[in-house]
């Protein structure tokens, strides 16, 4: 039993290994007949012009066959890529800025994100040049490229869209006489505290010293200093009430002031709309 066994490990590596011979043949065999008919067809398609089919065969030539033809192969590969054109591209505005944030699709197909800046080695013959830019505007050049064209300018102008308007300045309005309504504001009150306080002043000293027999002179210096007192701080108080109403925050709310009768007369009153 081990012996058929034995037996039967035989014809398997056989097998494998005929198979394995077979395989490396057909291969070789594929290997000279994809060689034969590249070498052959690079110079057909050489001679006639197409270097485009010409630099497939022999780029097929430089993979299948051997040393002895590959020399050739690449020799005339080396020609073929002298022949292959160059292009450059230029995208401008109407007012002739460059405009580079916009893909190139040539047939159909991108070709580059942005407007490159070097020269881009392309197949010969004619072509559809696209210019695209993320805001929908486009422009599309046509032309013909010739072997061993070098550096040809695909160029072209391109209709921008209009930019915003642009907004008027904010004219902001000057805080200078709310400030200054204010410290005068201030001024007057603390002017009319110290008049208050003077009057007071006086008439307790009055008291003290010739109640209620006082001289009339003196009864009205302290009337004065009140009665300017008064009116002092009326002023003030009306300045800061102008202040806060000048004042550009309170002015942005578009207050309106009017005239409101009272029975003493009249008096200012703000009003919001």
């Amino acid at each position: 039993m081990s012996r058929n066994r034995s037996c039967t490990a035989l014809l398997v590596l056989v097998s494998f290994s005929g198979i394995a011979s077979f395989s490396g043949i057909a291969s070789a065999e594929s290997n000279k007949a994809r060689c034969k008919a590249s070498y052959e067809g690079a110079q057909r398609t050489k001679r006639d012009g197409d270097i485009v089919a010409a630099r497939a065969d022999l780029e097929t030539c430089l993979e299948t066959c051997p040393a002895a033809l590959t020399k050739d192969c690449k020799a005339w590969l080396h020609e073929i890529d002298a022949l292959m054109p160059t292009v450059r591209f230029s995208l401008r505005d109407r007012r002739g800025r460059p405009v580079i944030d916009a893909s190139v699709v040539m047939d159909g197909t991108k070709i580059a994100a942005v407007v490159p800046a070097e020269a881009m080695t392309l197949e010969p013959g004619d072509h559809v040049f696209r210019f695209e830019r993320g805001d929908s505007t486009s422009e599309e050049v046509r032309l013909t490229l010739k072997p061993a064209e070098h550096d040809r300018l695909v160029a072209a102008l391109i209709d921008l869209p209009a930019p915003p308007p642009a907004r008027p300045p904010v004219e902001r309005p000057s805080r200078t006489p709310s400030l200054a309504l204010g410290a005068a504001g201030i001024g007057l009150l603390a002017t009319a505290g110290v008049l208050t306080t003077m009057g007071h002043l006086q008439r307790a000293d009055l008291r003290d010293t010739c109640a209620p027999s006082c001289a009339a002179s003196d009864v009205t210096t302290i009337k004065t200093l009140w009665w300017t007192s008064g009116v002092l701080a009326g002023a003030g108080v009306v300045s800061m009430a102008l202040a806060a109403f000048l004042w550009p925050s309170f002015s942005a709310a578009r207050a309106q002031a009017v005239l409101v009768p009272l029975p003493g007369g009249l008096a200012v009153q703000a009003r919001l709309p």
